[in-house]
C-alpha cells in the first residue's frame, strides 16, 4: 500500500505536468493571437517588423539602411540629413559607410567637412557592384555634380556573384555559356566561397573548432509573439547609436588567438605600434581569379561598371574610389620585416593586383577616372600612424578613413567640383 510520501509525489507530479500543460497551451495561444494580430492590424504589423538592426530587407537591393537606425538620415543612409542637392554623392559597402567608427570618422564625413558642402553617403555593409548600379538613379535624385563608387578589392567580387549568380539578380547578365554554369554548380558543390572566411570568423570568436546555429534569429523570424515585444521594446528604447569599435593595445592575446587556427588563416603580424592580424586566407577565396566563380564574378563586375557609366551618362561626373584590402596595404611592411609568412599572404597580393589590373585597365578603356586609396594608406603606415585595428578587422579606422578621404580630396575630379561650388556659392562678380 502506498504511503503518503508516495501520494504526495504523485500530486507534486500531477500538478508539474498540469503547469506546464498550462504554460505550453498560454504560449500557443499567445502566439496564435500574436499571429492573428499581425494579420489584421498593420500597426502590429509593423512593430514584428521593427529591429535595432541598421539594415532593412529590400525587395531590389535586398537590404537597405533602415531610417530607424541612430546614425541614419530619413533615407535610411549613413548622414546627419537628407539634403534636397548633395555636389557629391559618395556609394560603397561597409568600408564606405564606416563598419567599427563613428559617422563623423567615415571618409565621407570627413571630407564633407573639408570641403564645406554634403558628401552624401549611400552605403550600407554587405552590398557589392549589383547594388552600386541599383543606386544610380537615388544618387542622381541629389544633383550631384559628381558620383563616386567605392569598389572594395575585398569581397565585392564575392557580392557580386552572390547576387548575380546565387540570388539570380539582373538573370539578363548571366553567362550565355551552359557549360561555364555546370562548371561553377561543380565548384560550388565542392566548397563555398565563403567557406575560410567563416572559419576565420570561427576563429575570432575563439569558436574554431564550433559550429553553432544563432537560435535568437531563428525565434525571431518564426515566433510572432517575440517579434511584437522587441518591437515593443524598440519604440520605447528609440534607436540605439551604432557600435563604435574601442583602440586595444593587447596585441598579445590576438597573436595568440591566431595561433590557434589553421596556417593562414590568420597571421599575427608584429611590427611595435603598427602590429595587426592579417587574414589572408579568407581574402583570397574571394579575389582568386584562378576559381571560375571569381573569373565569372570579375566579368559581372566589368559589365556592371559599363552600365554604371550608360546611366550616369551626362548628368554628373563619374569616378570609382578604389579602396584595397589590408593586406595589400601592409605589402611593403611585411616584405621589409623580412618574416616568414604563410604562402597565402604572397597569393593574396599577386591575385588582388591582377584584380585591381584588370579593373582600372577597363576604366581607362571608358573614360573612367578613378582614385586609387593604397597609396595614401600605406603612407599612413610608413609615417607611423596604424590606418587599422591591431585585431583581425579589415575595416579602415579613424585613422584610415582620414587617408582614404584625403587620397579623394586632392583627386582632380574632386577638385574641380570644389571650385565649382566655391565660384557658384560666391557667384559672379
Amino acid at each position: 500500500m502506498a504511503g503518503p510520501s508516495h501520494t504526495s509525489h504523485l500530486s507534486r507530479r500531477r500538478h508539474t505536468i498540469f503547469a506546464t500543460v498550462t504554460v505550453v497551451a498560454a504560449l500557443l495561444a499567445l502566439e496564435g493571437f500574436a499571429r492573428l494580430a499581425a494579420l489584421v492590424s498593420p500597426a502590429v504589423a509593423d512593430l514584428r517588423e521593427r529591429r535595432q538592426d541598421y539594415k532593412m530587407a529590400d525587395p531590389e537591393l535586398g537590404k537597405r539602411g533602415s531610417p530607424e537606425f541612430a546614425d541614419h538620415d530619413e533615407a535610411g543612409w549613413r548622414n546627419p540629413s537628407r539634403p534636397e542637392r548633395a555636389p557629391i554623392v559618395a556609394i560603397g559597402d561597409s568600408q564606405t559607410w564606416g563598419s567599427e567608427v563613428a559617422r563623423d570618422d567615415t571618409w565621407p564625413q570627413i571630407a564633407e567637412r573639408a570641403l564645406g558642402f554634403p558628401v552624401y553617403n549611400i552605403s550600407l555593409g554587405g552590398y557589392g557592384v549589383y547594388q552600386y548600379a541599383r543606386l544610380i538613379d537615388d544618387a542622381l535624385d541629389l544633383q550631384p555634380a559628381l558620383i563616386l563608387v567605392a569598389l572594395y578589392d575585398g569581397n565585392d567580387f564575392y557580392d557580386t556573384f552572390d547576387d548575380i549568380v546565387r540570388d539570380r539578380r539582373m538573370p539578363e547578365l548571366s553567362s550565355p555559356d551552359a557549360a561555364l554554369l555546370a562548371r561553377l554548380e561543380v565548384v560550388e558543390a565542392a566548397g563555398p566561397l565563403e567557406a575560410d572566411w567563416k572559419a576565420t570568423r570561427r576563429l575570432r570568436k575563439k569558436h574554431n573548432r564550433v559550429v553553432y546555429l544563432n537560435l535568437l534569429n531563428k525565434i525571431d523570424r518564426h515566433v510572432a509573439v517575440y517579434g511584437v515585444l522587441r518591437g515593443i521594446w524598440v519604440a520605447l528604447s528609440g534607436p540605439l547609436p551604432p557600435k563604435v569599435e574601442r583602440p586595444r593595445t593587447d596585441f598579445p592575446e590576438y597573436a595568440e588567438v591566431a595561433s590557434g587556427g589553421e596556417p593562414g588563416l590568420m597571421i599575427a603580424f608584429e611590427d611595435g605600434e603598427l602590429s595587426t592580424v592579417l587574414t589572408p586566407r579568407g581574402r583570397l577565396a574571394v579575389m582568386d581569379v584562378a576559381d571560375p566563380r571569381i573569373a565569372e564574378s570579375l566579368r559581372l563586375v566589368l559589365e556592371l561598371i559599363g552600365r554604371i557609366r550608360e546611366d550616369v551618362g551626362e548628368r554628373a561626373e563619374l569616378g570609382f574610389v578604389l579602396i584595397p584590402t589590408k593586406e595589400l596595404v601592409y605589402e611593403d611592411r611585411v616584405r621589409a620585416r623580412g618574416v616568414e609568412v604563410h604562402e597565402a599572404f604572397w597569393r593574396l597580393v599577386d591575385a588582388e593586383q591582377e584584380l585591381r589590373a584588370s579593373v582600372t585597365a577597363h576604366l581607362d578603356a571608358l573614360g573612367i577616372p578613378w582614385i586609387d586609396t593604397l597609396p595614401a594608406l600605406r603612407n599612413s603606415l610608413e609615417t607611423g600612424r596604424r590606418p587599422y585595428r591591431m585585431n583581425w578587422n579589415g575595416h579602415p579606422n579613424p585613422t584610415g578613413n582620414a587617408a582614404i578621404a584625403g587620397a579623394v580630396l586632392t583627386s582632380p575630379e574632386v577638385e574641380g567640383v570644389a571650385r565649382r561650388e566655391r565660384f557658384r556659392r560666391r557667384g559672379p562678380r
